[in-house]
């Protein structure tokens, strides 16, 4: 039986692109299906590693479930009421990318997705009439065989494209060799977006997040700088890194440097090695447990709090 664990892949033999399937829900209790490409595969892969409060920051694909008909959008609930549906639960799809909030998707995404469910279905239906168990380190897989021309579906050895990491340098080392090491362990982040809606953020029905940039120090246990940033402020994003490593630069100039920065990901210790820092890839608990307190709404309250005790600035 399948589970969230489990994936599914289908080759395009005309494309030669990879897509994957996963199926929501454990048991027989099905709760969805995520599609993805060989692209979006790799932030899902790493979603088993991060905190539940940054899941939507590694999500990208295409998800459809079953949702009472309250939760739809406006626009759609419009287009069903013009169709004449009025059943209580409905199927519904929506477009999950970094720095937005989930979405409708357009015309063009649902012919694809058409095409991918047209495409997973044989494979589906095999893993049912054969009764076929997904394998340790092996992913099921439906391909064209060139020998018998046709698909066919089997355990494959489990293959996924590597990430790409892009790579920014700027020559920034010099800035902080004058500086003395600290015995401090910081967590920095930067790169993962606040899952809250802002009207502020919203572009045509669609919401888009905003990118925060947190400095923990984890022995006192306490966010020393936290802000909110909207990308659209900057020209490119290659613009918004170098404030990010020039903020970090003035930060440690009143602090010392600290002994070993801990990172979420390693595209951000790439980017922070332009700095000549000690890094590690690493959870981030407190920045986590600030996140979680802006979503409960108790952020206003907390962040006074820490105000008035000198913990916060």
């Amino acid at each position: 039986m399948l589970s969230d664990t489990d994936l599914l892949c289908y080759v395009d033999k005309d494309e030669l692109k990879l897509y994957y399937l996963s199926i929501l829900g454990k048991s027989s209790k099905l709760k969805g299906m995520f599609f993805m490409n060989e692209r979006q595969i790799n932030n899902y892969l790493e979603i088993a590693n991060v905190d539940s409060i940054q899941v939507l920051n590694y999500q990208e694909g295409y998800m459809m479930f079953m949702t009472d008909i309250e939760a739809l959008e406006d626009e759609e609930k419009k287009i069903l009421e013009e169709l004449g549906l009025k059943q209580k639960f409905v199927l519904c799809f929506r477009k999950y990318q970094r720095g937005f909030m989930p979405h409708p998707i357009s015309l063009d995404e649902a012919k694809h997705l058409t095409y991918l469910m047209n495409n997973f279905k044989p494979t589906l239906l095999h893993i049912r009439d054969k009764n076929i168990e997904p394998e340790d380190n092996k992913i099921i897989t439906r391909f064209f065989d060139e020998s018998i021309k046709k698909y066919k579906t089997s355990n494959l050895d489990a293959f996924y494209p590597e990430k790409e990491i892009f790579k920014y340098e700027f020559d920034l080392k010099n800035e902080l060799s004058d500086l003395k090491l600290g015995s401090d362990i910081m967590e920095i982040d930067f790169n993962n977006y606040l899952p809250v809606r802002l009207d502020s953020f919203k572009d045509n029905n669609i919401t888009r997040l905003p990118i925060y940039f947190s400095v923990a120090d984890t022995i006192k246990n306490k966010i020393i700088k936290f802000d909110s940033i909207n990308l659209l402020d900057y020209k490119t994003k290659e613009d918004y890194y170098r404030h990010i490593c020039l903020e970090l630069i003035n930060l440690f100039k009143d602090i010392r440097i600290p002994k070993l920065v801990l990172v979420r990901d390693e595209f951000s210790k790439e980017l922070l090695n332009n700095l000549g820092l000690n890094i590690e890839i690493g959870n981030l608990k407190i920045t986590d447990n600030f996140i979680k307190m802006i979503i409960e709404k108790k952020w206003l309250n907390e962040i006074f709090r820490l105000w008035n005790e000198g913990l916060y600035c």
